[in-house]
């Protein structure tokens, strides 16, 4: 909207910013007023559409949703993933900084803050959650679930990485404390634990599905920072102007759901 405050950004690429890559394969060819096709403004048809496969999936009574993992090193409290608390979750949806911990939530607001006073940025984790996904879905291999969450979890701009379950934790436990043991509740096969994040070979066995999506810290500064202009093929000084989001994790949630969400539909359809 303010497309004079990225008027030098059209020779003098911001480090870490897709613009330059961008160049690199499109030369001039690509218009990257506000971030252009890598914009994360491109999620908001992702997430109408993924609001509408919510809907028919809470017909069938499968619930998603989510919540702020982690901000800059400051993490919301533990969650059982065998038994994640939902209701909770609906409830902290419309949160500016949806956490389930009130003290953890100004520890946040208070890193925000200092973080922005500071031009600087932090990245975060969004922990996505869906119950009552029928057992069965996804295949071995390259079809997996869990590759499918992840194709179209790469589609969101500044996502570095993804967890399931316990994910990255799982490399300090030992097979004992990480093997999800079965158990016979009310007639039906569970676990007793979730640290495969309800997916084993690729495939949903009826525990809730739980991942992680991990976030870069915003590209988008106002620090002084080392580039160079394209078009004199010199190192230059950059100072980026303008509004930027110190932390753009905050506005993942809707787009994890969805991504869950469009998976189990078509899973369904399937």
């Amino acid at each position: 909207f303010k497309s004079k405050d990225y008027n030098n950004l059209n020779d003098i690429p911001r480090p870490s910013h897709a613009y330059y890559t961008s160049f690199i394969k499109y030369g001039k060819d690509m218009d990257m007023n506000g971030g252009g096709p890598f914009s994360g403004r491109l999620t908001a048809p992702f997430c109408l559409a993924g609001g509408i496969a919510k809907q028919i999936l809470e017909e069938k009574n499968i619930k998603i949703a989510s919540r702020i993992k982690n901000i800059g090193g400051i993490s919301d409290i533990n969650l059982d993933l065998a038994n994640p608390p939902m209701d909770k979750l609906e409830k902290i949806s419309q949160k500016e900084i949806p956490v389930l911990d009130e003290k953890k939530e100004e520890e946040i607001r208070k890193l925000l803050e200092d973080v922005r006073s500071e031009g600087d940025s932090i990245g975060g984790i969004c922990q996505v959650f869906g119950e009552n996904i029928p057992q069965g879905l996804g295949d071995p291999l390259f079809d997996s679930f869990e590759a499918k969450i992840s194709y179209l979890s790469f589609g969101i701009p500044a996502l570095r990485a993804i967890s399931f379950g316990e994910g990255l934790n799982s490399i300090n436990m030992r097979g004992s404390a990480h093997n999800d043991q079965f158990e016979i509740v009310n007639g039906k096969v569970k676990t007793r634990t979730n640290n495969a994040g309800g997916l084993v070979g690729g495939i949903t066995n009826g525990m809730p599905v739980v991942f992680d999506l991990i976030f870069k810290p915003t590209p988008s500064i106002s620090k002084n920072q080392k580039s160079f202009s394209i078009r004199e093929k010199k190192e230059k000084d950059l100072l980026i102007k303008g509004r930027h989001d110190p932390c753009l994790a905050l506005r993942t949630p809707p787009i994890g759901e969805a991504i869950l969400a469009l998976t189990v539909l078509d899973y369904l359809y399937e």
